[in-house]
């Protein structure tokens, strides 16, 4: 194993919920008869009222390490 795979060895209550969601999944896949989600004719837009200062917001994961933007959060 390499990467996250060692971690998820280590940690079989994680791997059960895995099994879990994947199997949900399946489960909807099967009711559906395998056909395609409809698509909606339109695109969406988010609009911030942060500006500038944190326009970074709708594309950046704000957890993990300190940053000094996202420290307000």
């Amino acid at each position: 194993y390499g990467g996250y795979l060692s971690l998820a060895v280590e940690h079989p209550d994680f791997i059960d919920r895995v099994e879990e969601i994947v199997a949900q999944f399946r489960s909807l896949h099967t009711c559906s008869g395998g056909q395609r989600p409809l698509a909606a004719p339109f695109k969406v837009a988010v609009i911030s009222s942060w500006g500038r200062l944190r326009s970074w917001m709708t594309h950046m994961v704000a957890h993990a390490l300190w940053y000094r933007q996202t420290y307000s959060y």
